[in-house]
């Protein structure tokens, strides 16, 4: 996935130092790639959330042992705390190099959309991925207390939840008298991250109330983040287990060391 990522990051660099793109241009290109980048980690933080928590003793085998590598190469470990880790980290990333590049790029030229409508963009984004993959995961961690949850599963559990939060509030508004015919927006639609996103770029962050919307948001994804990180302790504290003496003369078996042979041509 972190390849990937730095193949798209690199191909849309590259097409915008191919075709001497200005600096609207580069302003365009910060933002088509977090509305992708957004949607990608989305879809892979459903998967990652959705993974297993227990480890296998082979995959402990080959965990990072070294405190350098525990450092570095923790959060790549399998399991949904980790995982949901990974993506946070990444999403926060992207979110923080954007908001460097809009604010560059915004004393040189005027962007359109305007600086605050992307910088509301990024920064509720955020909020609303870290929100639903947390809540998300969450949700998989106690129904896993009294039945089997599936990646499959909690994959369709992350969908339901996206479903609900964006169906519920459109149903309390069909069941008013007053937006009966005509449903506009207001902060009952916060749930609503498409539509809400779709406002602020379309009509500007006024609209959506993105400072209110903010104050909102913003402490409930760090709320969220500090309930799955008191939870991603037992993963974190897995530790590389030692091969069983079984397991490795089994291994020396099957792989023998090979007998060493000549070292150069003139060895008999």
């Amino acid at each position: 996935m972190l390849i990937q990522q730095a193949c798209f990051l690199g191909w849309i660099a590259a097409a915008i130092l191919y075709e001497d793109g200005e600096i609207q241009e580069i302003y365009a290109a910060v933002f088509v790639s977090a509305v992708f980048l957004g949607i990608y980690w989305y879809v892979m933080g459903t998967l990652l959330t959705s993974e297993w928590p227990y480890l296998s003793r082979r995959v402990q085998r080959s965990l990072p042992q070294s405190k350098m590598g525990r450092v570095f190469f923790t959060w790549l470990n399998p399991g949904p705390g980790t995982g949901y880790m990974f993506c946070v980290a990444n999403l926060t990333m992207i979110a923080v190099v954007g908001l460097a590049l809009v604010f560059l790029f915004s004393s040189i030229a005027r962007p359109s959309p305007s600086l605050d409508q992307v910088v509301y963009f990024l920064i509720l984004g955020w909020c609303y991925l870290v929100i639903f993959l947390g809540v998300g995961r969450l949700l998989i961690s106690l129904a896993r207390r009294f039945v089997f949850i599936s990646m499959t599963a909690g994959f369709l559990l992350h969908m339901i939840l996206l479903l609900a939060a964006c169906g519920l509030p459109q149903i309390f508004s069909f069941m008013s008298f007053s937006q009966q015919y005509y449903v506009q927006y207001s902060l009952l639609h916060s749930s609503n991250p498409i539509w809400t996103l779709y406002v602020l770029i379309d009509e500007g962050s006024m609209s959506v109330e993105a400072f209110t919307l903010s104050l909102i948001l913003i402490p409930t994804a760090l709320i969220v983040l500090l309930l799955n990180m008191r939870t991603v302790t037992a993963e974190v504290q897995y530790q590389r287990s030692l091969l069983p003496a079984r397991v490795a003369e089994e291994e020396a078996e099957l792989h023998p060391v090979p007998e060493a042979g000549p070292s150069n041509p003139w060895e008999a």
